[in-house]
């Protein structure tokens, strides 16, 4: 199994957005700063909401921002300093978010390493989530090693759910 800084340099080397993200907040931003929202990222980044939305998803999976919901997502970790190991935050975001065990718990058991999973909108539709949401628990996922993402392509189960 991967280290969380080995999957961190991967995501970051086929997620372009993140990657250029993590280098800007990495020269401009201090602990504790709020990172500015979404609309104004992708703008400064040239990219679309959903894509920065994506990479703090990441950074959030990896120890570096605080993602709240109706406002500012903070920073809490120096972005020169390695990530955190996820299994931290997989245990925390299990026992506090009713959608990312809803969503694990209807996966958990029925695909094992190499499936590929169905679509993210045949997902949604099956938990009653909207495709958004299902996109970003995938990711959430995909952060944790448990799956592969490649735009345009079936995920790929990497470690047994």
């Amino acid at each position: 199994m991967e280290s969380s800084q080995e999957r961190f340099e991967y995501l970051k080397s086929k997620n372009y957005t993140l990657k250029l993200l993590h280098e800007e907040l990495g020269r401009d931003i201090n602990i504790q700063d709020p990172l500015p929202a979404e609309p104004v990222l992708a703008e400064q980044l040239l990219c679309s909401r959903s894509e920065a939305r994506e990479a703090i998803i990441i950074l959030e999976c990896f120890g570096y921002v605080s993602c709240r919901s109706r406002s500012n997502n903070i920073i809490v970790k120096n972005f020169n300093e390695p990530p955190n190991e996820t299994y931290q935050y997989f245990k925390k975001l299990y026992d506090s978010s009713e959608d990312f065990k809803k969503f694990y718990i209807s996966l958990d058991g029925k695909y094992k390493e190499g499936d590929n999973l169905p679509g993210e909108r045949v997902l949604a539709k099956s938990i009653n989530f909207s495709r958004q949401k299902a996109h970003e628990l995938l990711v959430r996922l995909e952060c944790f090693g448990y799956l592969d993402i490649n735009h345009g392509k079936p995920c790929k189960v990497l470690s047994h759910l």
